[in-house]
């Protein structure tokens, strides 16, 4: 009954390393095209950023050299925000001698 076990053990040991070889050569294609579409898409990625960051430099240019009339004003939202800060900020008096404020906030 020891021999049989014992070869058993080491019948066993092999036909699972055989599998286990079997299933990594299959896997290894799969492996290959992960690692491409991971590099393919790290580059897409930067080429997105660049062309973000460019086309964000390109509106800030073009802001820039428009004259301060013709300039993009801010959102409604964000004006009403930024009046709603101020108005937590300061006092009745320091507002009324804002020129902003009155001009903007009221």
């Amino acid at each position: 009954m020891g021999a049989w076990t014992l070869w058993l053990h080491f019948h066993d040991a092999k036909v699972v390393d055989q599998h286990e070889t079997a299933r990594q050569a299959a896997a290894s294609g799969a492996t290959v095209r992960s690692a491409e579409q991971r590099a393919d898409d790290a580059v897409q990625g930067l080429i997105v950023e660049q062309a973000r960051e460019m086309a964000i430099a390109k509106a800030e240019a073009s802001e820039a050299a428009k004259p301060i009339e013709q300039r993009a004003v801010l959102p409604p939202t964000s004006l009403a925000l930024n009046c709603d800060r101020l108005l937590r900020a300061y006092i009745s008096a320091e507002l009324a001698k804002m020129s902003a404020y009155q001009e903007k906030c009221k």
